[in-house]
């Protein structure tokens, strides 16, 4: 006999069952939630600063040629190590390549002018090739190729190297065209416009206010606040971001290699801005971005200056004098506005800068009393320091 099936009277219906409540397992600390990361050199903003995600540049690069343009005042008005009247190799550092072209006298400063500006553009055109080869062969996007080489911020260092050679040989071209065919003291006006134009364009499309997408920052690696924002971008905790940051002998020779803070570009502006430019403004401190301009004007203005062959005792006076004033200017700027990030990058450029000035105002001053051979030897002493 089969077994009835039960039948279920309805019941007094249940009442629902009240979601519980969550209770938070910590205390909320001040450390910010997880964010997605932002694309590399984005801006991170707390209250009134930028934080930067991305790590410091390191110390900048000293033109290596600087020193020796103090040795541009000598008797008579001669450049040390560039003797103008016959045809003579130049330096490695006006001339690295060291050929002349043609069998003028002036075939080594051709040589210069010619070989360093195609240095630059070799360099240059290398650094989008490897990018366009990542491009070619690993799929990597256009423009971190690009980041990844650093272009073309990094024509800067063989630029800065070889402005000075550049320069100097180029005026020599222009200012004595009877040593040389017409075309030569061509050659030499046209490269002499490049070298002057280049810190014009420079400040018109990169680093004048109006065109700069970039501003300094703490960096996250000795300021801890800095740390705890990017570690809540990252995801991470307030306590594993305060170990990363640098304390004791470690923090110190931080700040004296790389300095305090940090370039990331602002917010709306170009992807990878600071990666692709900063080698241009990356040594110096906040609103000093430009102070490259006044080492390229430096320099051009005393390879002018040098390349002034004057045969009277009174303007070889005069082109000492204006050198001499130069170079002080520089020394002068250094120490005023103290422009780089980096203590090592300050205390180098001020001992160069001052030792230059030192040096040419004691050979100006021996050659004004005709010669004074202890003045001289004073001044050989700090061009070779």
């Amino acid at each position: 006999t089969p077994i009835p099936t039960p039948v279920l009277t309805p019941g007094p219906t249940p009442l629902p069952t009240p979601t519980p409540t969550a209770v938070p397992t910590s205390v909320p600390t001040a450390e910010p939630t997880a964010a997605p990361t932002p694309k590399p050199g984005a801006v991170i903003p707390l209250t009134e600063k930028n934080i930067a995600i991305k790590a410091s540049s390191g110390a900048a690069a000293v033109n290596p040629g600087g020193a020796k343009l103090a040795a541009v005042v000598g008797f008579d008005c001669e450049v040390q190590d560039i003797d103008l009247s016959s045809a003579q190799k130049l330096d490695w550092e006006f001339h690295p390549l060291g050929f002349g072209i043609g069998s003028s006298k002036q075939k080594y400063f051709f040589g210069a002018v010619i070989s360093n500006l195609g240095i630059i553009v070799v360099f240059l055109g290398l650094n989008y090739l490897i990018a366009w080869a990542q491009v070619a062969l690993f799929g990597v996007p256009l423009d971190t190729a690009i980041f990844y080489v650093r272009a073309p911020g990094l024509v800067y260092i063989p630029m800065m190297w070889l402005l000075m050679g550049t320069s100097i040989s180029a005026s020599n071209l222009a200012f004595f065209p009877s040593r040389a065919p017409a075309g030569v003291a061509i050659v030499g006006m046209v490269a002499l416009v490049l070298c002057a134009s280049f810190p014009v364009a420079m400040w018109r499309f990169l680093l004048r206010p109006n065109a700069f997408q970039a501003t300094a920052v703490p960096d996250a690696k000795i300021d801890p606040e800095a740390a705890a924002i990017v570690a809540g971008f990252a995801g991470e905790d307030g306590a594993g971001a305060a170990k990363k940051v640098y304390t004791g002998w470690k923090r110190k020779a931080y700040i004296l290699v790389f300095g305090r803070e940090v370039w990331v570009r602002k917010e709306g502006s170009p992807d990878y801005f600071v990666e692709k430019y900063g080698l241009f403004f990356e040594q110096y401190r906040h609103h000093y971005h430009w102070f490259s301009l006044v080492e390229m004007a430096q320099i051009i203005i005393i390879a002018l200056a040098s390349a002034w062959k004057p045969s009277e005792g009174g303007m070889c006076t005069l082109r000492n004098v204006l050198i001499t004033i130069v170079l002080l200017f520089f020394f002068l700027a250094i120490v005023v506005l103290r422009p780089y990030n980096s203590v090592l990058d300050m205390i180098t450029a001020t001992a160069m800068s001052g030792m230059m000035f030192l040096a040419v105002l004691l050979m100006a001053v021996a050659i004004g009393m005709g010669g004074n051979q202890g003045l001289m030897t004073w001044a050989g002493y700090l061009l070779l320091v």
